[in-house]
């Protein structure tokens, strides 16, 4: 089950996608992440969460860019989604458990 993996590596049918490589970091931490939303043919798939600093604004296109030339096209999210702020941690990480239950879901 893909809720209780230790990990938080979205699935693409069995293969795991490191969210490191899927995350360029174009806006640096902790502005973006990667997290596996549910999907009906594959089981999950990554979408893209971006936080933008005040004046800061990049087309999705342009965010998925960077990517292209550095992963397999089914790693590429499927969606870019500008969140308001990233959730962290108590450790001052993205807390990808709390991602995952906002935006994991088809």
């Amino acid at each position: 089950d893909n809720a209780t993996r230790p990990d938080s590596r979205p699935l693409r049918s069995s293969a795991s996608v490191s969210p490191d490589v899927l995350a360029d970091r174009p806006l640096g931490p902790p502005s973006d992440a990667v997290v596996g939303r549910e999907h009906e043919k594959w089981g999950e798939r990554p979408v893209l969460l971006v936080q933008f600093r005040d004046g800061e604004s990049l087309e999705d296109n342009n965010l998925l860019e960077a990517l292209r030339d550095r992963v397999p096209s089914w790693w590429l999210p499927d969606e870019v989604i500008r969140v308001p702020s990233m959730p962290l941690a108590g450790t001052g990480k993205i807390d990808k458990i709390r991602l995952r239950s906002l935006y994991g879901s088809a």
